[in-house]
This record gives structure tokens, C-alpha cells and sequence, in this order.
């Protein structure tokens, strides 16, 4: 949505991975350095539980496991994680489109400048089985040393708030996945593409025209038409079988969407959606994407 910058400048952790108690804050830029197994990851996922839609994918493991006196295992009983979006604006006010959007999630401090704060919980669901996630609006922002307990009023919100888009992309990981997942913003985009009848006809029959080429062209193909063409006759008594080695319809092009970085397609550094030594330069691609196409709709 259009409107003024915000910035999730504070954000508190418990129980959840490798974290017992944590506070970070956050600039408009914010870099996580760091060894492997230092906690980044789990940064990240705190954030794409809070805003995200990483509570799909909770499981047990991420409850934190800690000793209690006796040097003992313990787990955490719950995930709590609390998230402060201030206005980045001089006087701290969110804009028109922000007020309209927050509502009555709007909290002040003594200053006047405004803030949100959201409460996202994960519990072990006692009767259905999985995790129970729920999202609160807090009645005010709690000292560092009682943030656990002095909350105020905690009123139940929705999951997720639609305006404000949080994607996870990790340098190490394929980001082929991404294309796997509905909820990605590549996920979005494909699913969102739309065509005239008029040009769905005049694709498919392209396509169409493809997939006889190169089923003619390859004799492995060709005996393998051949022979189910035979067993369709042998248990239906007439028609033929149809190979397509491409996608027959322009609503499942995107199963097979692939994404190419270079001058030419035999120079990329991107096989697909996985990107191969400068892992960098492509997550920063694939950020910059998003972020063209989150400002163009917007």
C-alpha cells in the first residue's frame, strides 16, 4: 500500500529455536552477522512467524529446548514473539493510510509518537493435534526486564496484516522452493497472470504445434506415442494417445516457470530459480523483483 515508511524497530523473542529471552532492534537497514548456528536464521523465522507466514510451517523442534536446575532437558511450553512497528516519519505520526490501516491497533507514548504492538503466540494444541497460533494486539510496549508479562490488555487481531509483506530468502538455500510456494511473492505473481480468451487460444495452439515437433523429432517419443496409442485402441477401441512433453494449458506454464540471469542463456549464474556461486547477487535480485513489483501494484 502507498503511504509513509514504517520500520518493525524492536522485536522480542522466547522460547523459539536456538533463543530463550531476546530484544533486537532494528534500522532501515539492518545487517545479521554472524558464524553458522549463531541464531540469523532463527532471527529471520521469528520475524516471518510474527508477519510472515512461517506459522504454516511450525514444528515441534522449534520450541526451545533449555536445562532447568537440575541440568535437566526442558522444552518451552510456548513460542512468544513480539514485534513494535513505529512510523519513520519526523514527528513519529503515521500517516492517513497507515491510521486507516492499523485502526485501533494505534498505540502512543508519552511523547505522542505512535506505535503497534503485536503478540504472536505458538502452543502445542491439546485437542486437534498441531499448534495453536494466535496474534494479539498489546495495550502497550513493556520494559525489556517484565516484557513477558506486563502486556496490559491483549486483544486478538488477525494472523497477518495483508499491507505489510514479509518474505524470508536465505543465500544458502534453493530458491527454487520459492516457486513451489503459493504465498512466495514469485508464488503470487504466477498465480495472479491472467490472458484474454483470445490470447490463451492463440498460445495453446502454439504450444500445441510445439509438442507435435518434438514428439516427431525424437523417436524415443514417437515409439512411446505409438505404443499407448496401441494399448488405447486394445481397451477403448479407437482414439490415440497424446505425449506432452510442454504444458498443454497456459494456466500450468508456471509449474515449469524458470527464471535466467546473463547475456545469454549460456551464460547465467541461475539454473531455474537456484542460483550457483554468487548466491549474493541473486537473492538481491530476487529481492529487487519483489520489491519493482510490490511498487508497481501499489
Amino acid at each position: 500500500m502507498s503511504g509513509s515508511d514504517i520500520l518493525v524497530d524492536t522485536m522480542r523473542i522466547s522460547g523459539f529455536r536456538g533463543i530463550s529471552n531476546l530484544e533486537i532492534t532494528f534500522d532501515p537497514m539492518t545487517v545479521l552477522i554472524g558464524p553458522n548456528n549463531s541464531g540469523k536464521t532463527t532471527i529471520l523465522k521469528a520475524l516471518g512467524l510474527a508477519l510472515g507466514n512461517y506459522g504454516r510451517y511450525v514444528v515441534e523442534e522449534d520450541f526451545h529446548i533449555g536445562k532447568d536446575e537440575d541440568g535437566n532437558e526442558t522444552r518451552a511450553d510456548e513460542i512468544v514473539i513480539d514485534v513494535r512497528i513505529v512510523a519513520l516519519s519526523d514527528d513519529g505520526i503515521f500517516d492517513d493510510a497507515w491510521l486507516a490501516e492499523f485502526g485501533d491497533k494505534i498505540r502512543s507514548e508519552a511523547s505522542g509518537k505512535q506505535y503497534v504492538a503485536l503478540r504472536t503466540k505458538v502452543s502445542p494444541h491439546l485437542v486437534k493435534g498441531g499448534f495453536l497460533i494466535e496474534c494479539h494486539t498489546m495495550e502497550r510496549w513493556p520494559k525489556s526486564d517484565s516484557w513477558l508479562s506486563d502486556t496490559g490488555k491483549l486483544a486478538k487481531t488477525s494472523l497477518k496484516i495483508e499491507s505489510i509483506s514479509f518474505f524470508s530468502v536465505e543465500a544458502q538455500r534453493d530458491i527454487h522452493s520459492e516457486l513451489k510456494d503459493k504465498t512466495s511473492f514469485v508464488g503470487k505473481i504466477l498465480s495472479g497472470v491472467k490472458y484474454d480468451k483470445d490470447v490463451i487460444a492463440s498460445l495453446e495452439s502454439a504450444i500445441e504445434d510445439i509438442n507435435k515437433d518434438a514428439v516427431s523429432k525424437s523417436t524415443d517419443l514417437q515409439c512411446l506415442k505409438d505404443h499407448l496409442t496401441q494399448l488405447n485402441q486394445t481397451f477403448s477401441g479407437g482414439g490415440n494417445a497424446e505425449i506432452t512433453p510442454f504444458p498443454k494449458k497456459v494456466r500450468d506454464l508456471s509449474k515449469n516457470f524458470s527464471v535466467h540471469f546473463g547475456e545469454t542463456t549460456n551464460n547465467t549464474i541461475c539454473n531455474g530459480i537456484s542460483w550457483y556461486g554468487n548466491t549474493k547477487l541473486g537473492v538481491h535480485a530476487y529481492c529487487s523483483g519483489f520489491y519493482g513489483y510490490n511498487t508497481q501494484k501499489t
